[in-house]
């Protein structure tokens, strides 16, 4: 609409002055006028070629001196651009064109001549085609055509008594559902419960602001706005939720309660990071949608709600029609409602596990390693998407956003230095170039290391002194920052790069509907040293990976192949990365990833219902200014042997402030508690 607009401005200002020009001349000049066929045109009527160009070109102000004399008294330039303009507003015209020009014969008059056309519209609605008749008049004095005006030259069909009207209708929003077909977002209600101005008894605030869960201050600053006026409805709450109690008792404050179709969020914060949540679209949105939107529609804010919008939204129903006395439809489309999406994840589990971590900070991941199915995808802490829908306050939103947890912040969409849990990757990329094997031994005396001066004042650091001889499983076992850092440089930089590109994927944006961030090695994908080489490898320096990636190459390790993770419950499983490590030096891994929790974590992680296996990590992070300590990430992926169902994932950020102890293995223990009901039934995943 803003080129069709931006155009016509355009010929206005130039063929305005052309205009001017053309008055003292015999007869206009137009360059290049489009021929209209060989057997439609008369020979020597170059006049009816003109006019047809600047009909196809909507050229209005030079059209004007080509029209009959009656036809100037009838109408005026503003009046013409002012309807062409209202068209191609409601019809969101992108392209017009005139084809199919051809002469009738029926004329009788030498000086009268006829044509058909067919004008064809492109709009945001579609394809619209019309045909048209235009009337030619000699014009004997000025010995020239001239053009007989109708409004149908604007769009066929019009006349002075009628317009082009546009009605627009929409279905039902799609509804998302997780892997059970539980509604994850759907079509709902909300309450708004109001005062009358006037009528409400201010004396009963405190009582108000009980039953609402309301400040008293909050009522107070709500009913003194300067806009209220007797007799005006007074939003105090919008709600999804009102007890039984609640409805009973607000007549009794003169209160009132508005219902109204709203979004609607079960899962609640639980699933907020994931699904988002609607608003109202903005200026800025209606303007970038070709005319779908109007003002006070919802649309995807965040989320899966925005990242799926155009699959979600209702199909755009529209009928076109010329008002009149017998209503003409010229360009008809059903409305229909939005596609239903079905995702991967389990939201009874996510619920449950949101439940123990909720006032936590980090993140929940669980894949399936077999599927590659998404099963949880959680960052805490969280908030509630249904506080959105309606419009959340200014206030609400600012405490959202000055909360030193940063609730808003999705965890799992990010990377972060994922510690010691790099070491599963640095051990498959040895075994995989021949660095080491189950009969390597390496004996490490020292808390820090180096290869050599080129380091300068650098050294690896080891966070446990194990001065026996070691081979790589029990170097996994009291995860020896040294050992996987000498297996790094060892190994070379273009060796170790390639494993961790192209083997493990690291590097590549992940093959998946969600934008999950893409990993890295170092910041600019190189290793300028092998300071960089060796740091990664214990997963520190600048790598960087998500959890849900880190979970979807740990299970890897069982299955040999990394899957493409599925969010999308339609869609086939798909393999991204085939035979990443032998079947050999996987099973030295896994035996390696059930050791570490027998012996390094049998008090935070060991189970007696299941084999549990994983990998912890450690990594440090920037400086904590709210503790004044250094920041510490804490993490576990693992996994239970006798039933590899789900791959898990756990991030708890900024340890450092917790009194508790509390750690991402200890965490992972609980977690299985919850998915296994403490030992009673082991996780089974829905088809």
């Amino acid at each position: 609409m803003k080129r069709v607009g931006l155009l016509l401005i355009s010929f206005i200002l130039i063929f305005a002055v052309t205009a001017c020009d053309m008055e003292m001349a015999e007869r206009p000049s137009v360059t290049a006028p489009v021929q209209i066929g060989e057997t439609a045109r008369p020979a020597g009527d170059d006049e009816i070629d003109t006019i047809f160009s600047l009909i196809r070109n909507q050229q209005w102000p030079v059209l004007m001196n080509w029209l009959t004399f009656d036809s100037h008294r009838a109408v005026s330039l503003e009046q013409i651009t002012e309807r062409h303009e209202k068209i191609v507003e409601r019809l969101g015209v992108l392209t017009m064109d005139l084809v199919n020009t051809r002469k009738l014969d029926r004329a009788s008059d030498q000086n009268i001549q006829v044509f058909e056309a067919d004008m064809v519209f492109e709009t945001r609605y579609g394809r619209m085609e019309r045909p048209l008749t235009l009337t030619y008049l000699r014009n004997v004095q000025e010995n020239r055509w001239e053009l007989d005006w109708t409004p149908a030259l604007i769009f066929p069909g019009l006349t002075d008594d009628n317009d082009l009207l546009v009605e627009t209708s929409r279905g039902k929003r799609g509804n998302i559902y997780d892997r059970n077909m539980r509604p994850l977002a759907a079509e709902g209600v909300k309450y708004t419960v109001g005062a009358v101005a006037g009528s409400y008894n201010t004396e009963s605030n405190r009582e108000v602001a009980d039953l609402l869960g309301l400040s008293v201050e909050k009522i107070e600053q709500t009913m003194g706005q300067s806009w209220i006026g007797p007799g005006m409805f007074v939003p105090l709450i919008t709600t999804q939720n009102l007890s039984t109690e609640q409805m009973e008792r607000l007549p009794q404050f003169g209160l009132t309660v508005r219902r109204s179709e709203s979004r609607h969020y079960p899962a609640g914060a639980s699933l907020a990071h994931l699904i988002g949540y609607v608003g109202e679209v903005t200026n800025d949105e209606i303007e970038k949608s070709s005319g779908y939107y109007r003002v006070g529609d919802i649309i995807g804010k965040r989320g899966l709600e925005s990242l799926f919008e155009e699959q979600l939204r209702p199909v755009l129903g529209v009928t076109v029609y010329l008002s009149g006395s017998t209503r003409t439809v010229l360009y008809e489309r059903a409305s229909g409602d939005g596609q239903d999406i079905q995702l991967t994840i389990d939201s009874e589990l996510q619920q449950s596990l949101y439940e123990h971590f909720k006032d936590d900070e980090g993140q929940v991941v669980g894949i399936h390693p077999e599927s590659g199915d998404l099963l949880v995808l959680m960052s805490v802490p969280s908030f509630d998407p249904n506080l959105f829908v309606g419009g959340i306050s200014s206030q609400d939103y600012n405490d959202l956003l000055n909360n030193p947890s940063t609730p808003m912040v999705n965890r799992f969409q990010l990377p972060y230095a994922p510690g010691s849990t790099a070491k599963i990757l640095t051990f498959m990329a040895g075994y995989n170039l021949g660095v080491i094997n189950d009969q390597t031994i390496k004996t490490i005396t020292d808390k820090q290391w180096q290869p050599g001066p080129a380091w300068g004042g650098y050294k690896v650091t080891r966070l446990v002194e194990y001065m026996e001889p070691q081979d790589p499983k029990q170097a996994i076992v009291v995860s020896d920052n040294i050992f996987f850092a000498q297996v790094a440089v060892e190994s070379g930089k273009e060796g170790f790069l390639t494993q961790w590109q192209q083997g493990f994927g690291v590097g590549e944006d992940i093959p998946t509907e969600y934008p999950f961030y893409r990993s890295q090695v170092t910041n600019d994908g190189t290793f300028d040293n092998e300071v960089l080489l060796a740091d990664a490898a214990y997963g520190q320096g600048q790598f960087q990976i998500t959890a849900m990636q880190l979970a979807d190459i740990f299970s890897g390790v069982l299955t040999g192949n990394i899957m493409k993770p599925r969010l999308i419950k339609s869609q086939e499983p798909e393999v991204w990365k085939t035979d990443i490590a032998s079947e050999a030096t996987r099973q030295s891994l896994l035996s390696a990833m059930r050791a570490s929790v027998e012996r390094t974590h049998v008090n935070t992680v060991d189970r007696p219902y299941a084999a549990l296996a994983g990998k912890s990590g450690t990594a440090e992070v920037a400086f904590d200014q709210q503790s004044g300590k250094p920041g510490i990430d804490s993490w576990f992926i693992g996994f239970d042997m006798n039933n590899p169902t789900i791959m898990l994932g756990v991030q708890i950020q900024q340890i450092q402030r917790r009194d508790d102890g509390m750690t991402a293995p200890r965490r992972f223990g609980e977690a299985f508690d919850i998915i296994y009901r403490e030992g009673a039934t082991p996780y089974q995943p829905s088809p």
